[in-house]
């Protein structure tokens, strides 16, 4: 998220402390109104972008975009993560949402605030089994919209960590081609925080027992290897450093725990050692750079 958004909570009604009291989430300032006016509003959108052909990305308008950024902020608190996870129409609301609209500004607060949610484990253990929530993980994940990948990618690796990462969510992975997007992401991204949040969800999913992804990694090894090399050789400060290690630990399950072998001939192994030293160097020379 911008440094710039850091906002206020709503202003308060004037009137009897009680019904302002009332109004506020737990222990903080933040509206139950504002929250909920913020969904409705949401509805309204979807209502309005399923009425209209595609025709290519459009503009949020500029209120709809304030109300749902500040939602956004607002979610970092545990308190209004959970007001917010309470919400029983929340689900269908963004799936209808995700499923209809043109704007990816709108999907990537969409993402944003999902993947704030999942944050808090009292969260996590209420979604994740709403196949709801799922669909909007993975329909998001496919989109190639950058700012919302690197949200969705952040949703994705926060579950996938936790012990709510059920053979539901592996199923979805499979039928919604997750593991095409994580290729994509591997071999065409050149922005350090979407690899890393990327390569947090392979390493996770590595862990994961007949993990899918760790299945078609292994049956496409070279292939995975390769993308894994064209990530590293966006690797040039710190942030997409962490990736690269990520991603080699995950190498180094996939070869542990699968027993999967390179043949004699595969070149894959020869580049990532490259890829590795270039990697090295480029930190190396950013941090020389620093210092002079």
């Amino acid at each position: 998220m911008s440094t710039e958004r850091n906002p206020s909570p709503p202003p308060e009604d004037e009137g009897d402390d009680n019904v302002v009291g009332e109004d506020h989430i737990g222990s903080t300032a933040y509206s139950k109104r504002f929250v909920l006016q913020a969904l409705l509003n949401l509805v309204k959108e979807a209502q309005v972008d399923d009425g209209i052909e595609d025709s290519g990305p459009a503009e949020l308008e500029e209120t709809v975009d304030a109300d749902l950024c500040q939602l956004w902020d607002m979610t970092a608190d545990k308190e209004v993560s959970r007001f917010v996870a309470d919400a029983e129409s929340l689900p269908d609301i963004f799936l209808s949402v995700i499923r209809a609209t043109n704007k990816p500004r709108l999907t990537e607060l969409l993402a944003g605030i999902l993947a704030n949610l999942m944050c808090d484990e009292e969260c996590l253990q209420k979604l994740t089994p709403l196949p709801q929530i799922r669909e909007c993980a993975f329909l998001l994940f496919n989109c190639r919209d950058l700012p919302t990948l690197v949200e969705t990618s952040r949703l994705l690796s926060l579950t996938s960590r936790s012990s709510f990462w059920t053979a539901e969510w592996e199923a979805s992975f499979d039928d919604f081609g997750a593991y095409d997007d994580v290729i994509f992401v591997l071999s065409s991204s050149t922005s350090s925080e979407l690899l890393l949040q990327a390569a947090k969800l392979i390493f996770n999913l590595t862990q994961v027992k007949e993990s899918r992804m760790s299945e078609k990694a292994v049956d496409n090894l070279s292939d995975f290897v390769g993308c894994v090399c064209d990530a590293l050789t966006q690797c040039f400060n710190d942030q997409s450093f962490q990736a690269a290690a990520y991603l080699l630990m995950s190498l180094s399950v996939l070869s542990d725990h699968k027993r999967c072998t390179f043949p004699e001939s595969d070149s894959s192994i020869d580049r990532l050692f490259k890829c590795i030293e270039s990697a090295i160097d480029g930190v190396l020379n950013v941090e020389a750079l620093e210092w002079t």
